[in-house]
């Protein structure tokens, strides 16, 4: 939705278009990037000069943070979720705890339908910072701390969907253990280049506003910032009015998509589409995912836009045929494209979020 409404506002959003290589002036400063374009079936790279170059890539920082002279900051660290079955743990509230092994904080909470239980605080290596994986060990204290505060449940394996980890960009402090790194962020120049690092989604807003504070003092941006300004674009829940859709669904959709809420439906009638077997989400949102948000695999499809391949079992492979029906068309694939696109999805499944992963 951020990208979305930034998009309608005049900026450009290039889903798996990597920055390669900073462009320099003879002075060192930086002027702009070597972008690779990866969406299609021909790589294929481009020098954009930039007056300003903001480096935002997350658990990436420091690579190009190193090309532009400056050293190393982060300690990437891994945090790792189950994602359990919403009658095996029925909670509607989130539920904190300490772990009885090392009194860090984990929490349960209720998740689209499922209960996410998580969340684990390990060194990452930096040269893998692709595709994190929980591990046995994480595994284990997860489940640890899950049978110490619901003994009754007798949780297990057969009672996790899924599982997903995330790498944090958090500041390297030197301190021993992991978990009492702070999540603060902190932004540096290097020969011109902006690098902002560490805080948490949940700051987004604020990080970005001060990254543009530190560019106003070159004089080259003249945007008021207002810090009172709405974070999101408003949208009202009447425009879902003449959908038969019940009031907690159209809370959901219009949180989720904001002012495109109103396009997921024909003529602004729901047709009382069904939902996706457990999950909260529409057939409709998939068709709007695949369609409207930037989605170059199948993989961004069900892992990154609506989520199911979290949600259902054995990352939807069930429902393949229904999947097909809609994502096969608006994709402009043909059966051998398709064919590739269910492979590809269903190996990196089975790797990196499929319970036995975690052996």
């Amino acid at each position: 939705r951020v990208l979305r409404e930034a998009s309608r506002e005049g900026g450009i959003a290039l889903n798996y278009c990597r920055a390669d290589k900073l462009l320099k002036k003879q002075d060192g400063t930086i002027c702009g990037a070597v972008l690779n374009d990866r969406s299609g079936l021909i790589n294929y790279s481009v020098e954009v000069k930039a007056s300003i170059v903001i480096n935002a890539t997350g658990s990436h920082c420091d690579i190009l943070r190193k090309q532009a002279g400056g050293n190393a900051r982060l300690r990437p660290l891994r945090g790792s979720h189950l994602v359990i079955k919403q009658y095996r743990l029925p909670i509607t509230r989130a539920v904190s705890f300490a772990h009885p092994f090392d009194q860090r904080p984990i929490y349960a909470l209720p998740w689209e339908n499922a209960t996410i239980f998580g969340t684990t605080d390990v060194d990452h290596p930096s040269e893998n910072l692709a595709d994190p994986v929980i591990d046995s060990v994480e595994w284990e204290y997860l489940f640890e701390g899950l049978n110490a505060v619901f003994p009754e449940q007798r949780l297990n394996e057969q009672d996790v969907i899924s599982t997903f980890s995330g790498i944090r960009p958090t500041i390297n402090t030197e301190t021993t253990n992991p978990s009492k790194i702070s999540r603060d962020y902190e932004i540096h120049e290097n020969n011109g280049m902006i690098t902002v690092s560490g805080g948490k989604l949940t700051t987004f807003r604020l990080m970005a506003l001060d990254t543009l504070k530190r560019i106003a003092k070159r004089g080259i941006l003249s945007v008021k910032m207002d810090r009172s300004h709405p974070i999101l674009d408003k949208t009202g829940i009447d425009q879902l009015d003449e959908t038969d859709l019940t009031a907690a669904e159209k809370l959901r959709i219009c949180g989720r998509y904001g002012r495109d809420a109103q396009f997921l439906f024909k003529n602004g009638k729901s047709e009382r589409l069904p939902v996706i077997e457990t999950t909260p989400f529409l057939w409709s949102e998939l068709k709007w995912a695949t369609a409207s948000e930037g989605a170059v695999h199948l993989e961004d499809i069900l892992l990154r836009r609506i989520r199911i391949g979290l949600l259902l079992p054995k990352g939807g492979e069930k429902f393949m045929q229904q999947i097909r029906a809609i994502v096969q068309p608006e994709m402009e694939w043909n059966d051998s494209q398709w064919d590739s696109e269910r492979s590809s999805y269903m190996q990196l499944w089975k790797k990196y979020y499929s319970p036995a992963g975690s052996s």
